[in-house]
């Protein structure tokens, strides 16, 4: 071969060299992958397809929790720019998902290894089908007074579109120790959390494979709020709103919230009193979140006056079935309407007695009753407002001159929902 043909020679041998490198990438990105384990890869970020799927899926939105998930501690929080980020996530969550993440979707840290052997068996259609299309979702806002400080905040979205919030609030000069016990707080509550959100991912396999249903479908929020109120004493208020997703009445949607109250005297005081409303007709003061149209409540429990005893309450309809017990003051539990639809609980102790010494909890609920076609237009709105009056809630003895909190006596928590169907639209209330 003459030097002539066999430089023409290595010039073709060159160009087809080029072709295969620019045309490989192309073929690779357009291939079915295959594989046996379901990972993931961490440069795209997609999910490897099952072995048992010959269905093309290219570039599938991963539900990560960490991109779902906002945590942060420290004197220095804007609940605004908190609030914002938070609403900001849920956004994406649905612009990417709808409801509920489908099975294909779900990254491999939610799963257990029983579960992703079920999700590589499952069909093509279980496998990318969200197994509910619509529902509501809710979000909650923060509200700290002026004289106040948030110390920590937390926020997920789960895969079941449920989301949990943690807001702990302290007083504006509270002391190291206190931001401590704070992120302290915070991090359990993610312990929480990442249970739940495991629950919820393996139920959403489950479910796409015939084997059990989703994991708490009326569910819709939790709210978690620690308040420090220094030497007097501290609340943890914890809130849960459902909706009922099988009841048949097409003209009404139902809805039921439960508070949990949590109060420890500080030291040398004890617990004296408490008053906890919930108000389904509230209205967000910016007018952008108005209550459910026609709200109303009924079958609060516990109900009429009573003390120093346990006592069962219930809250049920065709999906959601709520039961538990809690303890009364032992002095006294009286229950009002004092107006609207405001169910109110004021709890009073025997400042000589055990409940006055150690930690008491209580816990009330209410159902809520809409009308469906209204709540159900896209608008945003306040599902209820759920709050804890804790002024003078610890005194200092028996014959107690000493009384406290006198200020930032309120602790309320609200949640504003929307319906989510097919078409998205954003949970955007401008406040």
């Amino acid at each position: 071969m003459n030097t002539k043909k066999k430089n023409r020679l290595v010039s073709i041998i060159g160009i087809l060299l080029l072709l295969m490198l620019l045309i490989l990438p192309v073929t690779a990105a357009s291939a079915v992958i295959q594989g046996t384990g379901g990972s993931e890869s961490p440069s795209s970020g997609e999910w490897t397809i099952p072995e048992s799927s010959t269905l093309t899926f290219q570039k599938v939105s991963m539900y990560d929790p960490a991109d779902f998930t906002i945590t942060a501690s420290g004197p220095d929080l804007s609940p605004e720019d908190l609030f914002e980020s938070a609403n900001d996530s849920l956004n994406n969550y649905t612009a990417l998902f709808g409801k509920i993440v489908a099975p294909i979707s779900l990254s491999n840290s939610c799963l257990s290894a029983k579960s992703l052997n079920i999700r590589k068996m499952l069909s093509k259609n279980a496998l990318s089908s969200s197994p509910v299309s619509e529902g509501y979702l809710g979000i909650s806002p923060v509200t700290v007074a002026d004289d106040e400080k948030l110390a920590a905040y937390g926020f997920r979205v789960l895969p079941t579109g449920q989301t949990m919030m943690y807001t702990y609030i302290v007083s504006a000069d509270a002391n190291d120790t206190t931001y401590a016990a704070a992120r302290e707080g915070l991090s359990e509550w993610m312990n929480t959390v990442n249970e739940k959100t495991n629950v919820a991912s393996t139920s959403i396999v489950s479910n796409a494979a015939g084997i059990s249903s989703i994991t708490e479908p009326g569910w819709i929020s939790h709210r978690a709020t620690p308040r420090d109120y220094g030497a007097f004493g501290k609340f943890v208020i914890r809130s849960d709103w459902y909706w009922d997703p099988v009841e048949q009445n097409s003209y009404q949607d139902q809805f039921y919230t439960t508070t949990n109250i949590k109060m420890t005297p500080g030291i040398g005081y004890k617990n004296d009193r408490f008053t906890l409303t919930i108000d389904p007709g509230y209205s967000d003061l910016s007018g952008n979140a108005p209550h459910l149209p026609s709200a109303s409540s009924a079958e609060e429990t516990p109900t009429g006056t009573s003390s120093g005893q346990s006592v069962s309450c219930s809250l049920s309809s065709s999906s959601v079935g709520l039961s538990w017990t809690t303890d009364i003051p032992d002095t006294s539990l009286v229950f009002t309407w004092p107006s609207g639809q405001i169910s109110k609980w004021d709890g009073t102790f025997n400042r000589g007695g055990n409940m006055a010494e150690q930690t008491f909890t209580f816990k009330s609920g209410v159902r809520i009753v809409c009308s469906q076609s209204e709540s159900r237009n896209g608008n945003v709105y306040t599902l209820s407002k759920n709050t804890v009056d804790a002024y003078n809630a610890f005194a200092d003895g028996v014959y107690s001159s000493i009384y406290g909190p006198t200020t930032n006596r309120y602790i309320p928590q609200e949640l504003y929902i929307r319906w989510q169907n097919g078409e998205y639209k954003p949970l955007n209330p401008d406040l």
